[in-house]
């Protein structure tokens, strides 16, 4: 009965655990995507496009969480998809901040890229990693940090309006 009451407990806990780190992730790419498109009232930023597409980057030409590439890229799901938003940090708790808490000034639009990093020899499992680029001067803001471990796939889907209609979307 021990042992089997021992079984049970390790198995609940690591279940509660897999729940939270996705609840976390979930949280992470919310935050940003809530915010896709903001501008500050009175900004004199031009609108940025809330999620970039594939192909929209500076520099080498590489993808989604490439050196130099804020897009998004549909990958296999082996890979996982990376996901881009773009928006002027709103002030919170007294600053604008990135997806990593980096302090960013005013009148600035980020772009936050969500992807899978995958494991290494000091750590073996994937993760949810993410990285900040400034559209406003053409630089890295924040390089990539490792979110959650444990992530191991991420696939996302969203719709856009192409057509004039912003009661639904035409394009995925």
């Amino acid at each position: 009965v021990f042992l089997a009451s021992r079984q049970t407990f390790a198995t609940n806990d690591a279940m509660s655990k897999v729940q939270e780190n996705g609840r976390f992730a979930l949280d992470f790419i919310a935050r940003s995507a809530r915010q896709a498109g903001y501008l500050t009232p009175g900004s004199p930023l031009d609108r940025p496009t809330p999620a970039l597409q594939t192909a929209c980057g500076k520099g080498s030409g590489a993808t989604g969480a490439g050196t130099s590439n804020p897009c998004s890229e549909d990958r296999a799901f082996t890979e996982g998809d990376v996901v881009s938003f773009s928006f002027e940090p709103p002030i919170i708790d007294g600053d604008r901040r990135d997806c990593v808490g980096k302090a960013i000034a005013a009148n600035n639009v980020i772009v936050n890229t969500f992807f899978i990093l995958p494991g290494t020899v000091s750590n073996p499992s994937p993760s949810l990693a993410c990285k900040s680029w400034n559209l406003t001067t053409n630089a890295v803001e924040s390089p990539t940090q490792r979110l959650i471990d444990g992530v191991e796939a991420l696939q996302v889907q969203y719709g856009i309006d192409q057509g004039g209609q912003s009661s639904s979307a035409n394009q995925f």
